[in-house]
């Protein structure tokens, strides 16, 4: 699997261990403890080994942050049944309005320096019939602004299509009729010796390897990889896929680390209902368990005498819900003061 920094269209080898100053593309924000982090795609390249028509197409993403043997659970970043191959190839671009598509891979309003480890797949519903296409529709539908999670569609079929739809689902999801199988790539920072998080672009090339395109390819500003000898010749020999990743802020996306905790203690229940009012609960207990959590950790941190400790302090206090926040403002400002 080929997974490759572009700095400024310039494809790096994410090993590489930057000597004084960071060099990054322009328009990117250096990530660090305290500060938000985005990560989305930008565009993909699918190469189809058969030609057809059309076909329905799902783009999904599995993002773990914590470091525990678990899974993630499975986002869907894109949905579209009726997806136009043109000789053996398609290109996503532009998510529009008519089909479900949401670019969000992982976001977080303070970064607390965690692993992020992300595997996207791009699965074909091979001739499934209409209401199977209308149950995932429904499912997809139930949250609106971010990613939905695979573990919803089951309950929002059964609601809205029937039980026969909730097992095909079960069974769709366990299929391995794929394009993309799983293509992994595990982001560190400040770890020596592996991947590299770092602001910028990162191409993802599954079934090849990194040497293949290092010196050989560029990523443009439309992320396209086009070869570098003169002739700007686009690569179209098999699927690649272009990620950001970014210290910016968005106040839309904040819900989504919640929405992901939610879909996976949903996925360890075979509770029915309206998906909705689940989250929705699962959401406020979740954003309480996170208050709680986060005042031990700073207690704890208040204890140590380490560097790191006063930007962490203050990381995880952004993560406090507002309410929170208000009555832990003044414990907070004594602890960093104390520490500087």
């Amino acid at each position: 699997m080929a997974n490759l920094l572009s700095v400024n269209g310039v494809l790096r080898n994410m090993y590489y261990v930057p000597e004084v100053e960071v060099e990054r593309s322009a328009g990117y924000e250096p990530l660090a403890i305290g500060k938000p982090l985005v990560i989305r795609y930008l565009s993909y390249f699918l190469k189809h080994k058969d030609e057809r028509g059309h076909d329905e197409i799902m783009i999904s993403t599995f993002t773990k942050t914590a470091e525990e043997k678990a899974g993630a659970a499975e986002a869907i970043n894109y949905f579209n049944p009726e997806t136009k191959f043109e000789n053996h190839m398609f290109r996503l671009d532009d998510f529009g309005g008519r089909h479900y598509g949401h670019e969000l891979c992982y976001y977080t309003k303070s970064y607390l320096g965690e692993s992020i480890r992300l595997t996207s797949r791009v699965m074909e519903l091979d001739s499934v019939d209409q209401d199977f296409i209308r149950a995932i529709r429904c499912g997809v539908s139930a949250i609106a602004g971010l990613p939905t999670f695979a573990s919803f569609l089951p309950f929002a079929a059964m609601i809205n299509v029937g039980m026969d739809a909730f097992s095909k689902i079960i069974n769709f999801l366990n299929k391995d009729d794929r394009i993309v199988s799983g293509h992994n790539i595990d982001l560190h920072f400040r770890r020596n010796h592996a991947r590299r998080l770092q602001s910028g672009r990162i191409v993802c090339v599954p079934d090849k390897t990194e040497d293949q395109f290092v010196d050989r390819y560029r990523l443009t500003p439309e992320n396209r990889l086009v070869s570098t000898d003169g002739h700007e010749t686009h690569y179209t020999e098999s699927t690649y896929f272009v990620i950001q990743v970014n210290s910016e802020r968005n106040a839309l996306y904040e819900n989504f680390d919640y929405f992901q905790r939610s879909a996976e203690l949903l996925e360890m229940t075979n509770r029915g209902g309206n998906p909705q009012e689940f989250v929705d609960a699962l959401m406020s207990s979740l954003k309480a368990y996170n208050d709680i959590s986060s005042i031990r950790e700073i207690e704890n941190l208040a204890l140590e005498e380490s560097k790191d400790a006063k930007e962490r302090i203050s990381a995880l206090y952004k993560l406090m819900s507002p309410d929170i926040q208000r009555l832990y403002q003044d414990r907070v400002s004594q602890l960093v003061v104390a520490k500087e």
